[in-house]
């Protein structure tokens, strides 16, 4: 029987593997930190190694560094569960060289095991198509679903409270501390969202926490319109939970976006931005460009810049109102002006949402996200 050690610290989800792998003949154990797996390893040497990098007490890629300098360890193959959203982790993991680098909102258990039958030449060597395949769960990943369901409402209260404690302090530190805490919850749902293969949910999960991650790792990032985004963020979390719509694979996920900006940085910055979901922009650097664009194509999302010198972002978006084809799509203002009365005219000419430039990349990324899902669940 070959030995799999499963180092994951979400309790949904690592049952979950625990209890698939028991079943599909390995013998696991599973381990909820970095130190728990330090010292499975040094009570015995598995044939396989899957890990969270995102992991209390040693993080993954320290566990990673450790197998690749220790003699006895270096050859066994290891399985490592990212947050595709988290560019600068990803890279680390990427120069520790381990066997798979997966995306963890967008594997389910059953796909993973497949991935591990592979590795160790237990199983089928055709890996599924995930852009086209559509949710089927195992017994195991039903119980999850009905564990992850039960514990569903307390979780979401649980983050608006601390939103809400995050939006009443003063100073930075102390809000960061309230943001830290949302952080683990949000976690805790991607965790549990992939558990149910809840694929949609687990993607949206796992780009917002990456998002604040950033600003809890920098403070001084944490601007009026970015936690006015993780508010909006945390009210769609309870929107898609409970929308019994059903899951798609984030992977089939194609939009159509324009960028409106007579300033080519500024559109480079907002389709870098759009990269970090997998969507492309289509660029128009002025107002009659984006005139004809918008009377010819249907968008998913607009982006439109208020400062422009043929006509301002707020008369292009009531024009916008008047095609046929674009006079539902959600438009979102990018402007340095974010006082009450820029916010009023951009409602009162059609518009959307707005951020505030300068952007962080996953607060637009997380922005277009609630736009264009809620577009699609509509």
């Amino acid at each position: 029987m070959k030995k799999i050690l499963f180092i994951e610290d979400d309790p949904i989800l690592g049952s979950v593997y625990e209890t698939q792998l028991k079943k599909a003949g390995y013998h696991t154990t599973l381990a909820r930190d970095g130190e728990a797996g330090l010292s499975a390893l040094q009570r015995g040497i598995p044939d396989l190694v899957v890990l969270d990098v995102n992991l209390p007490k040693i993080s993954g890629i320290e566990l990673l560094k450790i197998l690749n300098t220790t003699d006895g360890l270096r050859d066994i193959p290891v399985i490592v569960f990212t947050n595709a959203f988290q560019q600068d982790v990803l890279a680390q993991v990427k120069l520790q060289n381990p066997k798979r680098i997966l995306p963890k909102s967008r594997y389910v258990p059953r796909e993973v095991l497949q991935i591990i039958r592979e590795l160790l030449n237990d199983g089928p060597t055709e890996s599924p198509d995930l852009a086209d395949e559509q949710p089927s769960f195992g017994r195991g990943e039903s119980t999850a679903s009905v564990v992850f369901q039960k514990r569903l409402p307390g979780l979401l209260e649980e983050c608006r409270r601390m939103l809400h404690e995050a939006n009443k302090q003063t100073t930075p530190d102390a809000r960061s501390n309230r943001l830290r805490s949302l952080r683990e919850l949000i976690h805790t749902l991607s965790g549990g969202a992939t558990a149910a293969g809840r694929k949609m949910q687990a993607y949206f999960c796992e780009a917002l926490e990456a998002f604040v991650s950033e600003v809890v790792a920098d403070p001084v990032k944490l601007s009026g319109t970015c936690l006015r985004t993780i508010t909006q963020a945390v009210d769609f979390l309870f929107e898609e939970f409970n929308s019994g719509k059903p899951n798609e694979t984030p992977a089939g996920l194609n939009f159509n976006v324009l960028a409106v900006d007579d300033d080519a940085i500024s559109r480079r910055a907002i389709c870098v931005a759009l990269g970090r979901i997998n969507q492309k922009a289509i660029e128009a650097k002025s107002v009659m460009e984006a005139l004809q664009k918008t009377r010819q194509q249907k968008f998913d999302l607009i982006f439109l810049d208020v400062d422009m010198p043929e006509m301002n972002g707020f008369e292009l978006c009531t024009e916008i109102r008047k095609t046929e084809l674009n006079k539902t799509a959600p438009i979102i203002f990018v402007t340095g002006m974010t006082d009450l009365q820029s916010r009023a005219n951009s409602m009162l000419s059609g518009g959307t949402d707005f951020i505030g430039k300068p952007f962080q990349f996953m607060e637009l990324a997380v922005k277009s996200l609630i736009h264009l899902l809620r577009s699609k669940l509509r």
